[in-house]
């Protein structure tokens, strides 16, 4: 039997994992508010509400910006869903740990089946199967995700129980965000001393120092035509703020916060709202300008 796979969240990266399955011939509806259609979602059979999309689907992933829009069509979802053996919902947006943990066990209650498995990865790297996905998921509900064998991800990390894999993603995301502050905050004293990008890469190439986080903002404070993928701040202080309510008691939540301070300082300057994928800050693109008239 063909399973059909039912989208909720027709962004980016619902669409992205919309084509990626489309591309793989699997079924796909896509939930999408009349509102909110363009040309992106051209070819995808498209419903109107959460209900319709569980009823019609054996599987449901959804790819919201955040927990709470999740929790939001939970009972639809569930009403859809009604009755349906060997169903799973798979939550792939930008979750918290506690709705998953409550939307498992609404799911578990009806005998039916729930994962969080946000992915590691941009949008793009859907389309050569490239993601990473971190999943918190029950043995039953990880055979499940395992049995469907989606296109678009490369391998997967049991995090633990529902909740786990949102979790990992939150630590990966302050470790990524954490490894761009320090590595900016870095570059801005070596100009600040008259140590120049370039010298700073070679000093640090090859040595433990050394990340392709580091090399990618050294790159872009050499060389400002250097393509980036912008990045919200917005997005970024809401993961931020994820994480502050998952690790309240965590022994070093200072250093933690203490990071997160000096990189929006970093990156507060004329661009705005807007930034580079890199999280380059104001700082370096004046870097740039410095090195471009020396």
């Amino acid at each position: 039997m063909t399973t059909t796979i039912g989208i909720a969240g027709a962004g980016n990266m619902g669409t992205a994992i919309a084509r990626s399955l489309q591309k793989a011939g699997v079924p796909v509806l896509l939930l999408a508010p009349t509102s909110g259609i363009s040309a992106r979602h051209e070819g995808f059979e498209i419903v109107a509400d959460a209900e319709a999309l569980a009823k019609g689907s054996d599987v449901v992933i959804s790819a919201l910006r955040t927990g709470a829009e999740t929790a939001a069509l939970l009972p639809q979802l569930l009403a859809g869903a009604a009755g349906k053996d060997n169903f799973i919902h798979i939550d792939q947006g930008n979750g918290a740990p506690e709705v998953a943990r409550d939307c498992a066990k609404s799911w578990a209650e009806r005998g039916q089946l729930f994962a969080d498995a946000p992915m590691l990865g941009p949008p793009e790297s859907l389309d050569s199967g490239r993601a990473r996905l971190l999943v918190g998921a029950s043995d039953d509900s990880l055979a499940r995700l395992k049995e469907l064998n989606l296109p678009y991800y490369k391998d997967l990390v049991h995090a633990g129980g529902p909740g786990q894999g949102h979790m990992l993603r939150q630590l990966l995301n302050f470790m990524g965000y954490g490894l761009v502050a320090l590595s900016a905050g870095t570059i801005a004293t070596a100009s600040a001393v008259g140590i120049t990008p370039t010298v700073l890469r070679d000093g640090a190439f090859g040595m433990g120092l050394d990340s392709g986080t580091f090399q990618t903002l050294l790159a872009s404070a050499i060389d400002k035509t250097i393509p980036h993928r912008p990045l919200s701040l917005d997005y970024i202080s809401g993961e931020y703020q994820k994480m502050q309510d998952a690790f309240p008691s965590v022994e070093g939540a200072d250093l933690m916060a203490a990071t997160f301070r000096d990189f929006y300082a970093l990156a507060a300057g004329d661009q705005g709202d807007r930034i580079m994928a890199t999280a380059l800050p104001s700082r370096l693109e004046e870097l740039n300008s410095d090195s471009a008239s020396a």
